[in-house]
C-alpha cells in the first residue's frame, strides 16, 4: 500500500443541519472504521467548521481501539477567526493537545488533496471551499465519500 493509499483528506460545510445530527455522526463512523479496516493511517482534518470538530473527536475516539491511526490537524490562515467565533477554547484545546500532528499550511484545501486517495466531506452546497474539493477530486479521479449524500440516501 502506497503513502496516499494510507491518508484521507476531510473537510465539510461550517454548519450541518441539527435535524441531520445522528445520521451524519452513524455514517461518519462506519465510513472512518471502513477506511480504517482497508488500510487508512492517516486522517488531514482542518479545523473551521462544524464537520471538521465532528470528525476530530471521532478520530480521537476511534484512536482508543485502532492505536496507529494518525490524526493530522491542518492549520489556515482562516482559522484563527473562525475558532474565535464558533468553539470553545476548551475543545480545541483538547483536540489540539490529543492530536498526532498539528501543521500551518497556506496551501489550498485542493493541493492538499492531492495526496490523498480518499477523502471524506459532508457538502450539500455548489459553490465554496468543500464544493471546490469536492469538484476537484471528481475531476481527478479521487475517492469520494459525501456524507451528506450517503445520508440522503438511507434518510
Amino acid at each position: 500500500m502506497n503513502y496516499m493509499q494510507k491518508c484521507c483528506f476531510i473537510c465539510g460545510q461550517k454548519e450541518l443541519p441539527k435535524e441531520e445530527m445522528a445520521k451524519i455522526k452513524i455514517s461518519l463512523n462506519y465510513e472512518i472504521r471502513r477506511l480504517i479496516r482497508k488500510g487508512v493511517k492517516y486522517f488531514f482534518c482542518g479545523y473551521e467548521t462544524e464537520f471538521d470538530e465532528l470528525v476530530c473527536q471521532t478520530i480521537l475516539d476511534f484512536k482508543e481501539k485502532y492505536t496507529h491511526i494518525k490524526l493530522v490537524l491542518l492549520f489556515t490562515h482562516r482559522q484563527k477567526e473562525y475558532l474565535k467565533s464558533k468553539y470553545s477554547t476548551v475543545t480545541y484545546e483538547k483536540i489540539k493537545s490529543n492530536c498526532d500532528y498539528c501543521y500551518y499550511t497556506k496551501k489550498d484545501y485542493k493541493q492538499l488533496a492531492d495526496i490523498c486517495q480518499t477523502i471524506i466531506c459532508y457538502n450539500t452546497f455548489y459553490c465554496g471551499t468543500t464544493a471546490s474539493v469536492v469538484n476537484y477530486a471528481k475531476k481527478n479521479g479521487i475517492n469520494l465519500i459525501n456524507i451528506a449524500t450517503i445520508c440522503l440516501l438511507f434518510g
